[in-house]
């Protein structure tokens, strides 16, 4: 991915592994030398935001207002090498979709993860948000909240047989074990700090589950965006 993108992550429900994916990816930016902003749009449980605290630069932003978009267009313009990373929560996600105006500067620099599980794979949800952002990247990613891969017979009929007219990608995600999910959440740490302050099983589990998801990202999605 490009330095000076714009990087967002959604999805059509909760509880599909969104801000687990919002973790990996600042993770794996950083570690490619991106300069990341973190701008948290969950205002109710703003993880991101006091996790990478101390990582990284963090904000809150409600985008759900015209007003949070407006200001990440500027936040792009007036630092164009600095890549920003959206968490954004299921209804700023569908107030896009209805009627909210992303600006074009925003839209022609954004790549979209839209996060999928296995109750809801249908790529269908993604449909009123690439209409709004047509320009976008779009990347389908499966597999974080699933507790298991999603059977292929449905990914097939569902998701991968109409993802390329949508345009974007779809990115298979490596399984983190419950426990370590876990503790990252609960104690609100970011997944570079957990490596260096992890014990020795966390720190293994960690090191692998980043390895791989670096390697999917430069296969499937380091030529799209």
């Amino acid at each position: 991915m490009r330095k000076g993108s714009i990087i967002c992550i959604t999805g059509g429900v909760g509880g599909t592994g969104k801000t687990l994916l919002a973790m990996a990816l600042i993770d794996y930016l950083r570690s490619e030398g991106h300069d990341v902003l973190a701008m948290d749009g969950d205002l109710n449980c703003p993880q991101i935001y006091r996790s990478y605290s101390t990582t990284c630069e963090t904000t809150l932003a409600d985008f759900s207002s015209i007003a949070a978009w407006n200001r990440l267009e500027k936040l792009a313009l007036s630092a164009p090498n600095r890549t920003i990373v959206v968490d954004l929560p299921v209804a700023a996600s569908r107030a896009v979709g209805k009627s909210l105006h992303i600006p074009e500067d925003v839209l022609a620099n954004m790549t979209v993860f839209w996060t999928i599980d296995r109750r809801y794979a249908a790529v269908e949800t993604l449909e009123p948000f690439h209409k709004a952002a047509p320009c976008a990247t779009h990347v389908v990613a499966s597999g974080l909240a699933c507790n298991g891969v999603v059977p292929g017979t449905l990914l097939a009929s569902t998701v991968l047989g109409s993802l390329e007219a949508h345009g974007g990608a779809f990115l298979a995600m490596p399984q983190l074990t419950d426990v370590v999910a876990d503790r990252l959440f609960n104690e609100w740490t970011s997944i570079e700090h957990k490596v260096a302050a992890g014990s020795a099983g966390e720190n293994l589990i960690l090191r692998q589950w980043r390895e791989t998801f670096a390697s999917l990202i430069q296969q499937e999605i380091g030529a799209q965006a």
